[in-house]
């Protein structure tokens, strides 16, 4: 097993499409989600859940021209950017619900207080986060 996994590579995905129903499912890939709208949010004890309930719809899609639009119904969305996810020395927007959240006055820059942040949470060494934006 461990021969076959080590053929094996995680990619960072070009495109998130999923759904989510249970209030710590907040962190999806590239993308962080705070504050999902509580009717679309079932504990466990609560299931199954009430006939109105529909699931958050959670989208993100890397396009090819340096652009990154994320569309989802939250208080707070963070988006966290790497070189295998955008060129982080090309113009960058990153829209949110058709709106853009790219800094105006200055471009996007790797973040040394991010870097550092994200590997001690996450503990991830081979796919580290330059770089976030967010909505707040």
């Amino acid at each position: 097993m461990f021969e076959w996994m080590g053929l094996k590579q995680r990619k960072i995905p070009k495109a998130i499409d999923c759904v989510s129903m249970r209030p710590w499912d907040t962190f999806f890939w590239w993308l962080e989600v705070e504050g999902l709208a509580p009717k679309s949010m079932v504990a466990p004890e609560n299931w199954p859940p009430p006939k109105n309930a529909r699931p958050a719809q959670i989208e993100g899609r890397r396009l090819e021209t340096n652009k990154v639009t994320v569309k989802v119904q939250a208080d707070k969305v963070t988006v966290w950017l790497s070189p295998e996810l955008v060129d982080l020395n090309q113009r960058l927007v990153v829209e949110l619900n058709g709106r853009a959240i790219t800094p105006r006055d200055r471009t996007v820059r790797p973040d040394i207080t991010t870097l550092l942040e994200d590997v001690r949470t996450r503990a991830d060494r081979q796919h580290p986060f330059w770089a976030k934006l967010s909505n707040q």
